[in-house]
């Protein structure tokens, strides 16, 4: 779809600024230059399991996009959409020559990280965490135990209640109780922060490649604009440094400083201060 085409339609996307997931539909959105409106899901308060909006998306997950009749759910699938609908005239994110498959490797590798986990299990593994800051601060560590801990019984009064969506609802469920007791477990947190450590070094040796030939004029991941690779890549330094978990994965001097600098200058992107809530909350447009 072309910009001429697009000037009367209008997308829109239930969102929270605080979804890591929400956050790289969001910087792809600005990235490509896309227009659109947005709806703030209240997940503090549950609002993803109530009737209206269990009827967009029927597993109460945000992010969703609505363009026209078509309702996309899930950030890759919705950052798959945009690419694939908004290129004529709109910024492309996956170059279209040979680097386009290093790409998408990479930003693969960047997804399958369990960053859900690691987050939902800071609470709980404090002996890793160094300068935590909001939303995950350590006054805060009390209240997300609590909704942990709650998240199965919502899911179920959920699915109780929505009787046309409770077999997806009651499955959630299930699979959220397991969640729960492998979220104890040092030794399965341990293994996920490791998981992060091997795909760090890959990115490590990504930026040192493709800024070899010329440091002066530092490159992202594989060249002086983002692609799809870069706004996950950007998004989980973004979460990793919030819950206090920078100081195992990145500093200026002895550990990955290339990381260390990639994260200081993607922060001066207008698209990051645009949809990271610290730099300009989005739930204010």
């Amino acid at each position: 779809m072309s910009k001429s085409q697009y000037e009367e339609s209008d997308l829109l996307l239930y969102f929270h600024h605080n979804s890591l997931y929400s956050q790289k539909v969001i910087m792809t959105l600005y990235e490509k230059g896309i227009n659109f409106k947005t709806h703030l899901v209240n997940l503090a308060s549950n609002e993803q399991y109530e009737s209206w909006f269990l009827e967009i998306n029927p597993l109460g997950e945000v992010p969703v996009l609505v363009d026209g009749v078509k309702v996309i759910p899930d950030s890759k699938r919705i950052i798959q959409y945009l690419e694939d609908n908004f290129s004529n005239g709109y910024k492309r994110l996956l170059p279209q020559d040979d680097r386009k498959l290093d790409v998408i490797a990479l930003r693969d590798d960047i997804d399958s990280l369990p960053i859900g986990f690691i987050t939902k299990g800071a609470p709980y593994h404090t002996d890793y965490l160094l300068n935590s800051k909001s939303p995950f601060l350590p006054s805060n560590r009390t209240f997300m135990m609590d909704a942990q801990s709650r998240r199965c019984q919502i899911i179920q009064k959920a699915a109780n209640d929505n009787p046309l969506v409770s077999d997806i609802l009651l499955d959630k469920a299930y699979q959220q109780h397991k969640f729960q007791v492998e979220l104890k477990s040092v030794q399965n947190y341990e293994l996920a922060l490791e998981r992060v450590d091997e795909v760090m070094n890959k990115i490590e040796a990504v930026l040192i490649e493709n800024n070899k030939d010329n440091p002066k004029e530092f490159v992202f991941l594989f060249s002086n604009e983002l692609t799809s690779a870069d706004i996950s890549l950007t998004v989980l330094l973004v979460r990793l440094d919030q819950l206090g978990l920078s100081h195992r994965y990145w500093n200026a001097t002895s550990l990955r400083p290339l990381i260390d600098k990639y994260y200081c200058q993607v922060k001066q992107r207008d698209s990051f201060k645009q949809s990271i809530p610290q730099y300009g909350s989005v739930a204010d447009r």
